[in-house]
């Protein structure tokens, strides 16, 4: 037992070793020899380390103009981040911050340390005779070393089966270890039709203008027409209704209720969308003044092992609401 202490102790000096050269090489090898101290402390066999990596979408760009299809420009890469975002083993950035590298010869430097990131898509975009072509190629960042090269065609009226064959090789091409849960998780929120689906992407590249929220939201109710059970639908749907009355677009009273009931929706059909846990937060903080409830919800879902970046951004601002500093401060770093 003794030596067992020992060897524990020999490891947390070494994590906080002053010389860079008599620390862990990297973080994945001091996790490693930490699980297993832990495990001679209690008994247990140590866990299994899961290398985690750090990927961003960026917006695809056109290889020529076209009016038809340039709404999947910004839709297609932020429907492959949601899907990637189920996965335990990657951190995968936001749409958001996706935007501000969009253009041709983005900084792989910059983006790498503005976004902290070790890996890039990039893609673009052509039509032909009512086919859809997308090539991608999957970098390292800084260096740019080229992971892999895919391209991709298909009926226009096949993008959701596009999107997931190009989940599917970017998975394959970073060779991500998928638990049956992940495996689930990257087919759970299809459509019900192809048409459905381009009604839901188009409303997404609407939704980021505060001027177009009207047509997003005639859109969403389009998609939810054709396909009432599709949750990623509901999730956006309702975080519009809180935009439009938040932005005084008709009736705020109202419109805070159809985002109420649109989020609810969306949970109901998938509790473990984290997008919806996400956006439905700022509604019950800003407008319901429901901060407990809030917090309960999210801490709920990270007690239930979901280590999803949305849950942990949602409590940033739940705890922030609450008066609790350091655990937002916490929830942030996380």
């Amino acid at each position: 037992r003794e030596r067992d202490l020992s060897a524990v102790v020999g490891d947390l000096q070494r994590a906080v070793a002053k010389a860079p050269q008599d620390r862990y090489p990297d973080a994945k090898a001091m996790a490693h020899e930490l699980s297993k101290a832990r495990a001679l402390l209690d008994g247990t066999e140590a866990p299994r380390v899961r290398s985690v990596r750090r990927l961003i979408v960026l917006p695809f760009r056109m290889l020529r103009p076209d009016p038809e299809i340039d709404f999947l420009s910004f839709s297609l890469p932020d429907a492959i981040t949601l899907s990637l975002s189920a996965l335990e083993s990657l951190v995968v950035r936001s749409s958001y911050t996706a935007a501000a590298f969009a253009g041709p010869g983005s900084d792989l430097q910059r983006i790498a340390d503005e976004a902290a990131v070790d890996i890039v898509l990039c893609g673009t975009l052509l039509r032909s005779a009512g086919d859809l072509r997308v090539t991608t190629q999957l970098v390292e960042a800084p260096g740019g070393t080229l992971i892999c090269s895919k391209t991709v065609q298909a009926p226009m009226a096949d993008i959701f089966e596009l999107q997931d064959e190009l989940t599917k090789q970017i998975v394959e091409a970073m060779a991500i270890p998928l638990t049956p849960g992940e495996r689930g998780s990257l087919r759970r929120n299809v459509p019900a039709s192809p048409h459905a689906y381009e009604h839901y992407l188009r409303a997404n590249q609407l939704a980021h203008s505060n001027r177009r929220l009207a047509d997003a939201r005639d859109l969403y109710v389009a998609c939810l027409e054709e396909d009432p059970s599709f949750a990623p639908a509901w999730a956006r749907l309702g975080r519009v209704h809180r935009l439009m009355a938040k932005y005084g677009h008709g009736d705020a009273d109202k419109s805070f209720g159809l985002a109420e009931e649109a989020f609810r929706k969306a949970l109901t059909l998938n509790p473990d969308l984290t997008m919806a846990q996400n956006l439905y937060t700022y509604l019950e903080l800003e407008e319901l003044g429901r901060t407990r409830e809030s917090l309960v919800r999210l801490l709920e879902r990270v007690g239930q092992g979901r280590q999803d970046a949305e849950l942990y951004s949602a409590l940033v601002v739940a705890t922030r609401f609450a008066g609790l500093l350091k655990a937002s401060v916490a929830a942030d770093t996380r």
